[in-house]
């Protein structure tokens, strides 16, 4: 009765939590996770840069990706999930001029020379460069193809279908963790003094 008389915020709203949650037949526990999942779901619709996310996790829940014992496999696969890689769809976020497509093109499939792209890019005629994201980098890119080559045929018709959610969700994780660490090497290969 005393925090009712004090009016504290979160009393205040604890009580519209447990008025909320006997109205639609819910203990406060079962209404204030229905209600975060919901929130949670909502934002993710809204958010372009999440749209890889959401191909990927369809249901609130620990991912099985995080009992992989290989620190490096779960981090590169956590960081595609996140799309806070080192693809340049991601690295033209934060320049300067994010909406030119000439600073997200992939590296291996386009001219490495950014200048010529970006008057190429002013033509009337040109089309869009290849954009360096996640689809185009597992599924498409010359680049990795002879990484790709190597996997399974499953993991393989998983990839070129982009069933990726369905990957997260398989036995084929671990193999996926190594095709992504092996990806990420052949982007950053080792300086050499």
């Amino acid at each position: 009765r005393e925090q009712k008389k004090l009016k504290l915020t979160w009393y205040n709203t604890w009580s519209t939590i447990v008025k909320d949650s006997s109205a639609v037949n819910l203990n406060p526990h079962q209404f204030c996770q229905t209600k975060f999942i919901e929130d949670w779901w909502c934002e993710l619709k809204h958010q372009p840069k999440m749209a890889f996310y959401r191909s990927v996790k369809t249901e609130f829940g620990e991912e099985p990706y995080l009992s992989l014992p290989n620190k490096e496999q779960r981090s590169k696969i956590a960081q595609l999930r996140s799309s806070s890689h080192d693809l340049h769809v991601e690295k033209g976020r934060y320049t300067t001029n994010r909406y030119n497509r000439a600073l997200k093109a992939c590296r291996f499939c386009c001219s490495s020379d950014r200048d010529t792209l970006q008057m190429f890019e002013s033509l009337p005629f040109f089309e869009d460069p290849i954009v360096e994201d996640e689809g185009h980098a597992l599924t498409e890119c010359v680049g990795y193809h002879h990484i790709r080559i190597n996997l399974s045929e499953n993991l393989k018709s998983l990839i070129m279908m982009r069933e990726y959610g369905a990957i997260m969700g398989s036995y084929h994780l671990p193999e996926f963790g190594r095709y992504l660490v092996a990806s990420y090497n052949h982007r950053n290969p080792p300086k050499t003094a």
